[in-house]
């Protein structure tokens, strides 16, 4: 039985998917590095920043983090609460949760008075490993007081998948830019298209 759905944020509570590829292409342009692909930055969805910059640029140093950062706050007007969020989160009846790579601060500096709908909030600085470890979805059941099989992740990438399955949830994927309907269809996992969907599934 299912007693809790868990969201992961960047691309599924939050409409941001085309910023942060927007973001990551500039960073190149303005350092002169070379300029990654949207494939090259959708693969890295679902780590950690310092992570994804290493992963981009061959490493995370002031300068480029620095850079990352004033480029974010340029395109931050840009980044909007997904479409339904605020119905979905109504309707569903069942415990609610968020397990992000993002650092708590981001958090609720973007999702505001959304927060207050989720009993348990699991961000980068609780945990010391981080997805597609399963700490911190497993952190999240346990403060939930369930087990991590009475859950479902809900996330964008094939990561989040990873780590649900590393962490023994269910996944749904969200279809949202940054894994593609084969992606999903590869691993063998449902997806949906829009939020208001999970209404049907759940």
């Amino acid at each position: 039985m299912i007693k809790a759905i868990i969201f992961d944020v960047d691309g599924v509570l939050l409409d941001n998917t085309k910023v942060y590829i927007k973001a990551y292409k500039e960073i190149g342009r303005r350092l002169g590095l070379k300029i990654p692909s949207d494939s090259e930055i959708r693969k890295t969805f679902g780590l950690t920043w310092d992570e994804v910059l290493t992963n981009l640029f061959g490493n995370a140093d002031e300068k480029l983090k620095n850079t990352y950062v004033e480029i974010i706050r340029g395109l931050e007007h840009e980044i909007k609460i997904s479409e339904g969020l605020e119905y979905v989160l109504e309707e569903l009846k069942i415990k609610k949760a968020i397990t992000s790579s993002k650092s708590r601060q981001m958090l609720e500096k973007y999702l505001g008075a959304f927060t207050k709908f989720f009993e348990v909030i699991i961000t980068r600085e609780d945990t010391e490993k981080h997805k597609p470890n399963p700490e911190p979805l497993i952190l999240t059941c346990k403060k939930l007081g369930i087990k991590t099989g009475e859950a479902i992740y809900v996330g964008d990438a094939v990561l989040d998948y990873q780590t649900a399955k590393n962490a023994g949830t269910g996944f749904i994927g969200f279809l949202s830019g940054a894994a593609s309907k084969e992606d999903f269809e590869s691993v063998n996992v449902k997806f949906i298209t829009s939020l208001k969907e999970l209404l049907k599934v759940i």
